[in-house]
């Protein structure tokens, strides 16, 4: 299992020094996300600028904020710019984002994604002109408001790098399709003690695409939070935990929240929720018992946070969501890349 690192989506960028000092760590990779502040390329290129080896992802690049030419030619520059140290993550975000801000309709994530996924890749491929007539998309575009000039075009720069493509995912069916049409998977919210449902979700995805588990890296996403007291660091974690399950999305469509409740624990998630949307903030955060957080995050002394580490063995790669690099060079030295 590699360790990789990310900011998570917040209004700070990752610093040179953050990025170096995880490169130096032993760290695989640092990964960078956006949600509807500061976007994840630009971060991703300042870090790329300033490191020599660490793998550059995005976690994740919003589907619908960007058409796929624009996605494939960020990604061939990215690739070029960085030596091929580039991964593309990509994944639909949520209505409250697709629709609030950036002012495009939602539509079906998983249909929507399958089509941009295969369209970025013929593109990156570069066999010829990149034409296709889907739900979503069509290239040329043929609606009635086109102007019929337009022609299926090739993209004009070479890419001399492989560029993986992932996708997030976080219940079975978008694990399974992730699995099937991916390089790797981001798996959000996952119970270390629940990493057999996820496999089984795979393995359906992995049989539709003809497909060895080798073919898939594995992704999990963890937040940490490293101090001698736990119950401290439980209280930390809370607020970060409230924001996502009453933040991310609306009352009626949140992935998160439905995440939880496939892991045991609707009532709470749905109560959180509840209160988060009320304005309730601090109740929504004490809302959330201590048991819930362990089973989605590191929390406590770094021994403790490294033996728990070690439970998300099944997947390839541990991505920490923490913005402190001295908590992270001491979970890389806890366990002993």
């Amino acid at each position: 299992m590699k360790l990789a690192a990310t900011m998570g989506t917040n209004a700070r960028p990752p610093t040179v020094d953050f990025a170096r000092r995880l490169e130096a760590a032993g760290f695989d990779s640092i990964w960078t996300a956006e949600d509807w502040g500061l976007d994840a390329v630009s971060q991703l290129a300042w870090i790329g600028s300033h490191t020599e080896r660490i793998t550059l992802g995005t976690s994740i690049m919003q589907v619908p904020s960007r058409s796929p030419g624009l996605t494939a030619m960020t990604a061939a520059t990215m690739a070029s710019l960085s030596g091929g140290r580039f991964v593309l993550g990509l994944g639909p975000s949520g209505p409250l984002v697709v629709e609030g801000w950036h002012g495009v309709p939602y539509g079906r994530p998983l249909a929507k994604t399958r089509e941009y996924v295969s369209i970025v890749r013929r593109m990156l491929d570069r066999d010829g002109p990149c034409e296709h007539d889907g739900v979503y998309y069509q290239l040329p575009y043929r609606g009635d408001d086109s102007t019929g000039l337009g022609k299926a075009l090739r993209l004009n720069t070479r890419v001399n790098h492989e560029v993986p493509i992932y996708v997030s995912a976080m219940g079975p069916t978008a694990l399974a399709m992730g699995a099937e049409i991916a390089d790797g998977v981001i798996a959000t919210l996952v119970d270390a003690d629940r990493l057999d449902d996820l496999e089984a979700a795979l393995q359906r995805g992995l049989d539709a695409g003809a497909k060895h588990r080798g073919d898939v890296t594995v992704v999990a996403s963890v937040s940490v939070v490293v101090g001698n007291d736990v119950a401290a660091c439980f209280d930390l974690m809370r607020p970060q935990f409230a924001r996502t399950i009453g933040g991310y999305g609306a009352s009626t469509r949140n992935f998160y929240v439905n995440q939880i409740t496939r892991g045991g624990w609707g009532d709470i998630a749905a109560r959180v929720q509840e209160l988060y949307l009320a304005g309730r903030r601090d109740e929504a955060a004490a809302a959330i018992p201590g048991e819930l957080l362990d089973a989605y995050s590191l929390v406590g002394p770094p021994d403790r946070v490294a033996a728990r580490a070690r439970r998300y063995e099944q997947a390839d790669v541990l991505m920490l969501v923490c913005h402190d690099a001295d908590v992270l060079e001491t979970i890389a030295e806890a366990v002993a890349l």
